[in-house]
């Protein structure tokens, strides 16, 4: 079966062109560099989390009070083979979204795209906001974002070549991104949705059901950690919304969509939702749309919810766009106002990198972001002074350490 996956992998691969190949490799490449230079840097320093996760990687569990135990594994292996530098910790995070990058591209080619579209879609995955910030440090989040972009293709290739085979790979990875991080119950929950309104005769047969059964069985140990430990982690949750979010809104999670994807990008993902409802070569796909609105939805309803929750579900709309500019803009002048538009979202994008990556040394930082006037910001009612929550938790910890010790 891995066998079978691999050739299927290496096959829809040799689908692209050799401009095609040059285009992914870049960005990819691009994107790997430009994480690895700057934890290589020395950044500013690990992450709260960062530290966190490595202790629980030296307690092994099948479950943590506040997350599933995948990504703590997988850095307990990451850590085996390359060391606790800040470099060596942050590798994971620097591949999984080269690899998402990847699987933009591959998206994009399986609706259709060339070129052009595949430009796009590896252009704003690499370009994202929240896809830069969670990249920068390790946690489960690039891993996820990761998976649903590998559900994503899965499930596009279903729908393509109508393999039965499909839905064992789609229960796997599924069940892999509930062991990471239980908001791929947003994506499963799609997923129903998706196929119950545009695909249902899957439904009369097994393999949805295979597919099911197979990432319970995967995630069934966390949920047996959980039954043996008065089902903390739903309890965390609790808290989480009653406590450190309690103040949060359903406008704020609006607008974050708007500011975490790279406001430049902002006109990308809103033709991608339009156009997976209203173009007709697209309709095939319409799925994708759905699956994009019911986990906004669900969202939406939780009135706690953080804007990054969304995040791993633009990869379709930036991908529906890419092919849809790529198939409609065709006349010289439009092609010249596409083009521009994508040269203005990779310079504007690059003035936005600090706010992050650790690109900046500090003060220069504090000065820049005074400059464009971006306030320090916390989603969990932090009091701050002139740095961010994200970069502020970077700095403390060798001192505390040493005045502990």
């Amino acid at each position: 079966m891995v066998v079978d996956g691999y050739e299927s992998l290496k096959q829809d691969y040799m689908k692209f062109t050799s401009t095609e190949k040059i285009i992914v490799a870049t960005f990819a490449l691009a994107c790997f560099a430009l994480h690895f230079f700057v934890n290589l840097t020395g950044a500013y320093g690990f992450f709260r989390d960062e530290l966190y996760y490595i202790a629980c990687s030296d307690h092994l569990a099948w479950g943590y009070v506040d997350q599933p135990p995948f990504s703590l594994f997988l850095l307990k292996l990451s850590r085996l083979v390359f060391g606790d530098s800040l470099t060596a910790i942050r590798i994971i995070p620097a591949l999984t979204h080269s690899l998402t990058i990847v699987l933009a591209a591959m998206i994009a080619k399986e609706m259709n795209g060339k070129a052009l579209a595949i430009f796009i879609a590896c252009l704003t995955i690499m370009m994202s906001i929240i896809h830069l910030g969670m990249s920068a440090i390790y946690s489960m989040n690039s891993i996820d974002i990761l998976l649903w972009a590998f559900s994503f293709y899965l499930i596009l290739r279903i729908i393509n070549t109508q393999e039965n085979k499909l839905w064992i790979w789609l229960g796997i990875v599924l069940g892999i991104g509930l062991l990471n991080k239980i908001s791929v119950l947003f994506l499963g929950s799609g997923i129903f949705v998706g196929f119950l309104l545009m695909d249902r005769k899957w439904f009369a047969t097994r393999w949805p059901y295979i597919a099911g059964l197979l990432a319970f069985i995967i995630f069934l140990p966390y949920i047996i950690w959980n039954l043996n430990h008065d089902l903390a982690h739903l309890e965390f949750i609790h808290n989480a919304s009653a406590g450190k979010y309690s103040g949060r809104t359903r406008f704020d999670f609006i607008k974050e969509q708007l500011l975490y994807l790279n406001p430049l990008s902002a006109p990308i993902w809103f033709i991608g939702i339009a156009v997976l409802f209203l173009y007709k070569p697209l309709e095939k796909f319409r799925l994708l749309g759905w699956i994009f609105l019911t986990a906004f939805i669900i969202l939406i309803i939780n009135r706690t919810s953080k804007g990054e929750y969304l995040a791993p579900a633009y990869i379709i709309l930036f991908a529906a766009a890419g092919v849809f500019l790529e198939q409609v803009f065709t006349k010289p002048a439009l092609k010249w106002i596409t083009y521009s538009y994508l040269l203005i979202l990779f310079i504007g994008s690059i003035f936005l990198l600090p706010l992050v990556l650790p690109v900046l040394p500090v003060e220069e930082y504090i000065r820049y972001s005074e400059a464009i006037g971006n306030k320090p910001g916390s989603s969990e009612n932090k009091e701050l002074s002139e740095l961010p929550q994200f970069y502020a938790d970077m700095f403390g910890w060798k001192e505390k350490a040493r005045d502990v010790a």
